[in-house]
């Protein structure tokens, strides 16, 4: 078992399955630039950021719904 650096804050993230997954695949499409599924999140919290005031209000539902029937998904 890997020790854990008492330095490192870092908290896991329970996701379900099916976002685990997407996460997992996003990631080996990303892989030779981002490393981890952390670097990968860091990503799509950059993204967000940089494109959230230009996203009109029907995407954001559109992203939403897709967000909910993502997590809804049984796997």
């Amino acid at each position: 078992m890997m020790k854990k650096d008492e330095n490192d804050l870092r908290k896991n993230i329970k996701v379900i399955p099916a976002v685990k997954e997407e996460l997992h695949h996003l990631n080996q499409q990303l892989k030779a630039e981002l490393k981890t599924e952390s670097a990968v999140i860091a990503y799509l919290l950059k993204m967000h950021q940089d494109f959230e005031d230009t996203l009109t209000f029907k995407q954001h539902r559109q992203y939403i719904r897709a967000s909910q029937e993502m997590h809804d998904a049984k796997v």
